[in-house]
Parts: C-alpha cells; structure tokens; sequence
C-alpha cells in the first residue's frame, strides 16, 4: 500500500485530506446549519478524497469501479450521477436489481436537488430495453424458463441435432444467455469455458439451428429471450428506427 504524503505540521489534523473520511469541515454558520438540520441519513453520503476523485474526474472514455461490497461503490454512482446532473447532463443510472434500484432512487432523493433529480432516471437494464422495443413493436414480451425450454424441445424434436435435450439447455443457460449471445456469428465465437465438451464448427452450426428455431417458436408468440430482446433493441437504435428516451 502507498503510503499517504505527509501533512504539514501546520496542517489542522481534520483538514488532512486522509481525515475527510471521518470529518466535515464546516467554513461558516450557514454550512453549520446545514449540516445539522440535515437527515441523519444524508451524513452516510460524504465523500472520501479517493471516492471523490472518481466522482469528479473527466475520463475519455468508460470507467470501470471495482471493489469488495461495502467499499462504497454505489455511493460513488449516486454521487457520480448528482455531479453530471449539476453540469446539466441527463443521466441513466441502472442495474440489473430493482430492488437497488428503488434503493438508488431513496437514496438520490436524499441526497439531490429536485432541478438535478429531474436529470436523472434511475432504471434496470431489462426495463430500458422493453421501452426501446415497445416503441416499435408494443406486443413484443420478455418470455420465461419454461417457455423457453418448451420452444428448445419442440426445435430439438424437429431438427434432431446431434446432442440430447440436456446438452441444449445447458448450453443455452451457461453460454447463450451469460454472453448475450443473439446471432450465429455470436455464438461460432462465444467462449465456452466450463463445458467440458469441445465442438467443433460444424457442431456449432447444428446446435445453433436449435437455437434460431426455438426463438422462431418464441417470436411467433411475440416472446423472446433477454438476449434476443437486447440485440434488437440495440438494433434499433443503431439504426436510427428509434430514439432513446428523452428522460435517459
């Protein structure tokens, strides 16, 4: 571990940068008196200086925040999300939780202005996806395990691929859906680690033909799995059919 730089003698010990951790300095009575009409709740939400480098920083390009559970990496997201907010950006905060992200949303409300609030929606991946593709097709639906392993048995008893029922599901739960697999070309790539048994491309292509038929089964019923649901969505908006939300 980098040991912090040392603080100047003349340096109060709360103003160290180190301290912020466990102290606020207040600059005059006003700020005071904020404080201490503030929620209790609102005093879990400052900021360590490595937590608020992040949330202030100015990156080219994505950023990614690791960290074990509790070292304050949601507090980092809401924080994040508060301070583009103010800088006047809309901002989509999301997870693949709902019950996280009814807790972001409690927590933002807390911690934001009602004008910053208002740039921010908070929503899960899945519910983002549904309203892109409702735009364009209002019965499309998202379909679950059990109509999907019914549409792989009757597309395995059609095709007669060279693999057992078994085989199918299991590649479906541990390498379709993990990987977001959506098109032939996906999957003749897809890392299949794990597996135990290796195939070859042309085995590829059979399993695959089990795969785009039981999504044929699905769509028939307007239903699809969240991999297919992802792929068009970004389908859609790739090319222009439709437009993101104007609140995210």
């Amino acid at each position: 571990v980098t040991p912090p730089p040392p603080v100047p003698v003349d340096t109060p010990l709360v103003a160290a940068p180190d301290a912020r951790r466990d102290f606020i300095v207040v600059d005059d009575e006003a700020g005071l008196r904020r404080a201490l009409d503030a929620p209790f709740d609102r005093w879990i939400h400052f900021l360590h200086p490595s937590q608020e480098a992040i949330v202030t920083g100015r990156f080219s390009g994505p950023v990614k925040v690791t960290g074990a559970a509790g070292t304050g990496k949601t507090v980092v997201a809401m924080h994040r999300a508060r301070h583009l907010a103010r800088a006047g950006k809309r901002v989509l905060l999301t997870s693949f939780v709902r019950t996280l992200c009814a807790n972001l949303e409690r927590n933002l409300r807390l911690l934001c202005t009602p004008d910053e609030l208002a740039r921010i929606t908070v929503s899960t991946v899945h519910t983002r996806v549904l309203n892109i593709l409702h735009k364009s097709d209002p019965k499309i639906r998202w379909v679950d395990e059990r109509a999907v392993q019914a549409a792989l048995t009757t597309a395995a008893r059609e095709l007669s691929p060279p693999h057992d029922l078994a085989f199918l599901q299991a590649e479906w739960d541990h390498v379709i859906q993990p990987q977001g697999i959506a098109t032939w070309d996906q999957y003749l790539e897809a890392r299949r680690t794990g597996r135990g048994r290796t195939l070859s491309p042309r085995d590829r292509k059979a399993v695959w033909q089990v795969f785009s038929r039981a999504r044929e089964l699905l769509a028939a019923k307007n239903g699809a799995d969240w991999a297919a649901l992802c792929e068009r969505a970004t389908g859609l908006l790739t090319s222009g059919q439709v437009q993101s939300d104007s609140d995210a």
